[in-house]
């Protein structure tokens, strides 16, 4: 009886195992089955076949890079951003999703100047454009490794030498993980939209009758501020603020 458990158990791991084999090889046929659709100028057909390989739970840079292309491709420039910018969430520095995204934001009606940022945020980006997030975290808990054993030696060798060099490596550490957290804190804080249609009237409260303060178009990037019942707060790179329907914004984390 044993045995036989056992064998039903080993049926079903190599029954999972060949699934999801069988899944990779149809997304890898999916993915080139797209690829030739769009090379064919079949965008549409390209586009179903990437949105079918989404839908399976697969997440990657080339996947969201070929089907803002093909959304580019078929005039539907809003959506092209919104994947583009799902690219960046899976892999911040691609450099070819970050030059098609600002091709495809080129092609938006709103030109939207940005407030200057403070100084500590710039700081801190242009340290996370050099090198990733992840890697800045690596390196911090490295130079704190390297403080404590060079605090065991001034232990061992009561050289004032090791003491300094260890609170030097020490102080090193916690300024990069400071500054690791806070982005990491940033982006996960980060609640950005695309307006998807046309045009939009951006109100001033969160009800239809309201004057209107601005307008948008569509492929505008906004951040999301707040929801009231079925209108959402947003506010744009300027400082401006106001209330949309949630209907004509995606929101672009996953």
């Amino acid at each position: 009886m044993k045995a036989i458990r056992l064998y039903i158990i080993a049926l079903f791991s190599c029954s999972l195992s060949v699934g999801h084999a069988q899944s990779e090889i149809n997304h890898e046929q999916l993915f080139a089955l797209g690829n030739e659709a769009y090379v064919a100028e079949k965008y549409e057909e390209a586009i179903n076949y990437f949105q079918t390989i989404l839908a399976e739970g697969v997440h990657s840079p080339e996947l969201y890079l070929n089907l803002g292309n093909a959304y580019f491709k078929n005039k539907n420039t809003a959506a092209s951003i919104l994947y583009y910018e799902r690219g960046l969430l899976v892999d911040p520095n691609n450099q070819r999703i970050l030059n098609n995204l600002t091709f495809a934001e080129n092609q938006r009606l709103d030109k939207i100047d940005p407030l200057p940022l403070p100084l500590g945020q710039r700081i801190i980006n242009q340290f996370f454009d050099v090198i990733s997030i992840k890697l800045w975290g690596i390196i911090s808990l490295v130079l704190g490794g390297f403080g404590l054993l060079i605090f065991v030696a001034f232990k061992a060798t009561k050289r004032k030498i090791w003491w300094r060099t260890s609170m030097v490596l020490f102080t090193a550490s916690l300024a990069l993980y400071a500054m690791t957290f806070k982005a990491k804190t940033l982006i996960e804080s980060d609640d950005s939209a695309i307006v998807f249609e046309p045009r939009v009237l951006v109100l001033s409260e969160p009800k239809s009758q309201a004057p209107v303060v601005f307008e948008l178009h569509e492929g505008t990037k906004v951040q999301i501020e707040g929801r009231f019942q079925d209108y959402t707060e947003v506010r744009l790179a300027n400082g401006q603020s106001g209330w949309l329907k949630e209907q004509d914004i995606r929101r672009i984390k996953f």
